[in-house]
């Protein structure tokens, strides 16, 4: 995990210290990005091609589920033959709500065929080189007796990944060239595609190898339009990085105890102890700080970066926490969010709402039945895997990691 101060460059000057979290508000005009979106209905890569009925249905009721979020998450310089797109579902009846699987995310991916066809031209070609280099030398009869030497078909190949260095705002400007002959999907120029969240965090990790997995799973028809509830409403996303107001972090003591004189019980009563104890949750309070600088902002997005947590006490938080516990001789470090199951390879953290999208996608409509998490968070497969059997070119989509931090409820109570 990295400290809150590695992540962003400070202007003294100005006072103003710039992170490397992308932000996103909710908009009601249209922006340069017209595939994400906050509410809604889905849109799919391939319209033809739509999910597993099963991703659409709330795991405690097995109901159709309505659309949170859904993002343009193609990352040129990590995954530069992906075409993705991330969504988060929830549901909506009130008898699900506070439970594991009533929340839901999808990760979906198309793959350009013409840069895995350069991909495995590079490989093969490397291959070559390198079974070249490891022959003897033998004599060529024709060299020796006409004292002309063959022509050999030159090693090497262009390189996938971009050696361009880190930008803000459309680092990726590789232009993919044109199949010779039909297909039935085409890559476009980075710099024609509108800026989107994914492409304007900066990227740099390389791609692992993929290790791809054995499940198969029963293929359910995507449920029609009319078994979903209504849907929230919706909303494109404008995006720009975190500008944060340098102030000098203030001393907070672990527990605050307020002390009550009450004349009938006598000074500093036990029960004046349990009814005004409060603890500052240095967690929270640090939540509420980093959003009320930007209050308006719905979505925090940060590929492989660090979710900004509600509370360091629920599982979730232990997930990403980086505490270590120590006890006689036993350490014990958080792993992070499940593996991938279709891989087997970790999970990053990729994006998080924040409670400000609940105002957003409730509008008039906010009553003591809405919402009433937190925080929901989205880690994902590190490199972005795809299904055993999938089809260059055709669309997989991918159940991922989901946390939900709930409000916290047992304050308003005592």
């Amino acid at each position: 995990m990295v400290e809150d101060n590695s992540d962003s460059s400070c202007d003294e000057d100005a006072g103003v210290s710039e992170t490397s979290v992308l932000l996103g508000y909710a908009s009601e005009e249209p922006t340069e990005d017209s595939i994400s979106q906050l509410g809604g209905i889905p849109t799919w890569l391939d319209e033809d091609s739509k999910p597993n009925g099963r991703f659409a249905r709330c795991i405690v009721c097995h109901e159709p589920m309505v659309l949170l979020l859904q993002i343009d998450g193609s990352l040129p310089k990590h995954f530069p033959s992906h075409e993705r797109r991330l969504y988060i579902f929830s549901c909506k009846r009130n008898t699900c709500k506070r439970k594991e699987g009533s929340v839901r995310a999808i990760r979906a991916v198309r793959t350009s065929t013409i840069s895995q066809s350069k991909a495995e031209q590079t490989d093969d070609t490397a291959k070559k080189a390198e079974e070249r280099a490891t022959e003897k030398p033998f004599l060529n009869l024709g060299e020796t007796l006409f004292g002309s030497r063959l022509r050999t078909p030159e090693a090497g190949a262009a390189s996938l990944f971009s050696n361009s260095s880190k930008a803000a705002f459309n680092p990726f400007a590789t232009t993919a060239s044109k199949p010779s002959g039909p297909s039935s999907f085409t890559t476009t120029s980075a710099k024609d595609l509108p800026a989107t969240f994914a492409e304007k965090a900066s990227i740099s990790e390389a791609q692992p190898t993929q290790k791809p997995s054995d499940r198969e799973v029963f293929h359910e028809a995507w449920p029609p339009a009319s078994e979903f509830p209504s849907p929230f409403l919706v909303y494109q996303l404008d995006a720009e990085l975190e500008t944060l107001q340098v102030q000098p972090a203030p001393h907070t003591p672990p527990k605050t105890i307020i002390e009550v004189d009450d004349p009938a019980k006598g000074v500093n009563s036990k029960e004046d102890k349990m009814l005004f104890e409060s603890t500052l949750d240095s967690t929270f309070q640090k939540f509420a700080d980093r959003l009320a600088q930007n209050p308006e902002q719905v979505l925090r997005y940060e590929f492989g970066g660090s979710p900004l947590l509600y509370s360091k006490e629920d599982s979730v938080g232990r997930a990403f926490s980086n505490s270590q516990h120590v006890s006689s001789k036993v350490k014990t470090v958080t792993q992070g969010p499940t593996p991938c199951p279709n891989c087997g390879r970790k999970r990053v953290f990729e994006l998080q709402l924040t409670p400000h999208a609940i105002v957003e996608l409730e509008g008039d409509n906010i009553d003591l039945n809405g919402m009433d998490w937190g925080t929901i968070i989205l880690a994902v497969c590190s490199e972005d895997c795809l299904p055993k059997d999938y089809v260059a070119g055709s669309v997989s989509y991918l159940d991922e990691w989901i946390g939900v931090q709930w409000e916290d409820l047992g304050k308003q109570k005592s």
